[in-house]
């Protein structure tokens, strides 16, 4: 069975109504039941590596937002911009190097949305986007797989899950028609997670950021981030397509 926890960056407002960021973006990372301890074992030894080494606790959230600008358990810390920094870098090499780990991202591009798509019609793509490929990619591993999203917007995620197992179409990729591809290999309702009380979820937030910064860079936060995932990106998941190795970008 897989496993997949799910997060999300950036928010689904329009940028015409005020938004302030570019894409949303929603991340899963994927582990294997039967590498679910041996990785969680690894995290907890990592998160003791950052113990001793930068003083964060293994209580302690670790959160994009809050390694940017210094907030959350980083406040008390006092730690400079650049330890928060190598801090980001290690939890994403660490994921390349457990290589029980994989991610990807679907991103969805505000300033290429026609203008009658409302923040709902967002927040659906990326989730429709992210199902087809969760489903897609446990069907070619001939398994089953269960859903481990953040705890926002359960109502939504429940509901398009359950429309989704049922009824769903995908446009074909090499032909002018749709085609049948129900979301039967996830089983079982969302199981929603608080974040800071999942090392899974934290990750997933840490993969989601980097991913947004890889399609918009800042002076501050490039694309090199998301490219110390290395082989735990997903290629799969735009292949076809093409795009950033691991993303999924729509519009394309």
């Amino acid at each position: 069975m897989f496993l997949f926890y799910i997060d999300d960056s950036g928010d689904t407002g329009l940028m015409r109504n005020g938004s302030p960021t570019h894409a949303y973006i929603l991340c899963t990372l994927v582990v294997e039941d039967n590498d679910w301890l041996h990785t969680l074992d690894e995290i907890k030894d990592f998160r003791r590596f950052l113990k001793e080494n930068f003083g964060l606790r293994q209580r302690d959230e670790l959160k994009a937002n809050y390694l940017i600008h210094g907030t959350g358990p980083f406040r008390e810390l006092k730690l400079g911009y650049e330890a928060r920094m190598r801090i980001y870098k290690l939890a994403l090499s660490f994921q390349r190097k457990v290589s029980t780990v994989h991610t990807w991202a679907i991103a969805i591009k505000k300033n290429a949305l026609t203008s009658d798509t409302e923040s709902s019609g967002i927040r659906d793509r990326a989730w429709r986007l992210m199902v087809e490929r969760i489903e897609r990619y446990t069907f070619y591993g001939k398994d089953t797989c269960v859903i481990f999203p953040d705890e926002g917007n359960p109502e939504f995620v429940r509901g398009m899950l359950r429309k989704m197992r049922r009824i769903n179409e995908v446009p074909s990729a090499f032909e002018e028609k749709l085609l049948s591809r129900p979301a039967t290999f996830i089983i079982e309702d969302p199981n929603f997670r608080r974040s800071h009380e999942s090392f899974f979820i934290q990750l997933a937030d840490l993969n989601a950021y980097a991913a947004y910064r890889h399609i918009y860079p800042e002076f501050y936060f490039g694309r090199e981030y998301w490219e110390l995932l290395g082989d735990a990106r997903v290629k799969k998941v735009n292949e076809i397509r093409g795009g950033p190795l691991g993303i999924k970008v729509w519009p394309p």
